[in-house]
């Protein structure tokens, strides 16, 4: 007979493999000027259906297990609420900030909307306590992360070598072809080529699931080092090189420059650790110089498309057309924000409302130009206004002081990468795959490590 245990165990694997994939079912589709509009539609992911159904399964066990029979009902919700919030102090932080983001419903231009965006807040934050809640073992919920992240990396490498995405509705995937308008591709003098995508709405969001399976993978190569040895070779060390391989290949043909920012943050601060200790220096070398050799491989076989999404670092006369456009884009977005900012700089438009007011702003302007500006502390203070700015401030300098207190090197690191993808990038706030990636990682970043 399987046991509780056992049911909450399996469950979980299952969500961090499944949760990049986009299954979903429409409740409101909404548009503007006739084309689909993602920002205001309202939408119910399958994986939504499974985190509620561990979490519901969850409290019930606690509430009425046997253990707990002779206690009250009202005394077993308090020891509940009690162990949500002394034994994970990041978790009472995070609710607090939520908290703010719920009340501003009360002001929002689009209540609706806002109360949408608070049940996937909230979603991340559960997500988040289901992990650190769990009776799994760290590595073994790292090692199925990391799978399900291969599995995205392993179909991006396909559609990128094909140069087509094929469209599938039980998957959540839209057919993309780089000659389409409107897909994301590097398009450089000689032809147009279509960037990987995986099973997730764009290759910056895949970027993003490979730095944190890369990550992941890094903490499994870690710990197996200090394990078995400084020096000895453990029998998982070149299996998770190849898949290491594998994913930083994936990595590369998202051809995104926030996910290359944020590897270099992320990763490149746990290198930094891996050398300087002792147990992980070899493992450290190690992977250092595989990430060196892959990088000069794909630097010659891509260099045309590489150079080109360098050159839009920055505006220049240098860059392609669309290197040009997605420049201007992103410096659009921001003085956009800068006009719906000074509309309500105290308390801001309200929590998911910032397409939607720019929408209302800007009415004749077509659905592609109505999006989302492209940093996260951005789209805080213009949604949540100073107060929920400071609110955002407060929560986020208790989680990295508990971190450093605490010494959780695998949370520092993924808070580096994921303040680096904040900075330059909108879908850890905006996108379902995003906010859950946040809850996912850190739950891995707080839990404690195996005996």
């Amino acid at each position: 007979m399987i046991k509780q245990k056992q049911i909450a165990g399996y469950g979980l694997y299952l969500l961090l493999i499944l949760l990049p994939f986009q299954t979903r079912y429409f409740l409101v589709e909404r548009s503007i000027g006739g084309a689909f509009f993602e920002y205001g539609s309202f939408t119910v992911y399958a994986t939504e259906i499974l985190l509620w159904f561990l979490v519901l399964y969850e409290i019930f066990w606690f509430l009425f297990r046997k253990r707990y029979k002779n206690i009250p009902p009202d005394e077993r919700v308090h020891r509940l609420i009690l162990k949500f919030f002394q034994e994970r102090p990041i978790i009472a932080w995070s609710l607090i900030f939520l908290s703010y983001a719920a009340l501003s419903a009360l002001w929002s231009v689009n209540r609706e909307q806002t109360l949408f965006y608070i049940i996937r807040l909230t979603e991340a934050l559960l997500v988040l306590w289901l992990i650190t809640l769990s009776r799994e073992k760290k590595r073994s919920m790292l090692l199925t992360f990391v799978i399900g992240v291969a599995l995205q990396s392993a179909f991006g490498i396909y559609q990128f070598f094909t140069q087509t995405v094929s469209g599938s509705s039980i998957l959540g995937i839209a057919t993309q072809i780089p000659d389409t308008r409107g897909v994301a591709v590097v398009e450089t003098e000689l032809r147009r080529y279509l960037r990987a995508y995986g099973g997730l709405p764009h290759p910056n969001i895949l970027g993003g699931w490979i730095v944190a399976g890369l990550i992941a993978l890094v903490a499994l190569i870690y710990d197996s080092a200090i394990r078995a040895g400084a020096f000895s070779r453990s029998r998982l060390v070149l299996p998770f090189l190849l898949v290491y391989s594998l994913l930083f290949t994936a990595l590369i043909l998202t051809f995104s420059r926030s996910a290359g920012v944020a590897f270099v943050f992320g990763i490149g601060a746990f290198f930094a650790y891996g050398v300087f200790h002792k147990k992980t220096r070899y493992r450290g070398l190690e992977l250092l110089c595989l990430t060196a050799i892959l990088s000069i491989f794909f630097g010659i076989l891509l260099k045309e498309p590489l150079t080109e999404r360098g050159t839009g670092l920055v505006f220049n006369r240098n860059s392609g057309r669309l290197e040009q456009k997605s420049s201007w884009e992103r410096s659009q977005g921001l003085r956009d924000a800068w006009i719906l900012y000074k509309k309500n700089p105290l308390l801001g438009s309200g929590l998911g409302t910032y397409t939607t007011a720019l929408a209302r702003l800007y009415p004749e302007r077509p659905v592609y130009e109505v999006q989302p500006a492209h940093s996260v502390p951005v789209l805080i203070s213009v949604e949540l206004g100073i107060v929920g700015a400071f609110f955002a401030f407060l929560s986020f300098y208790h989680i990295v002081a508990y971190l450093l207190r605490r010494r959780k090197i695998l949370g520092i690191v993924l808070f580096c990468a994921f303040f680096a993808f904040s900075l330059f990038d909108h879908y850890l706030w905006t996108l379902y795959s995003g906010v859950l990636l946040i809850g996912v990682c850190f739950g891995f970043g707080i839990v404690s490590d195996d005996e």
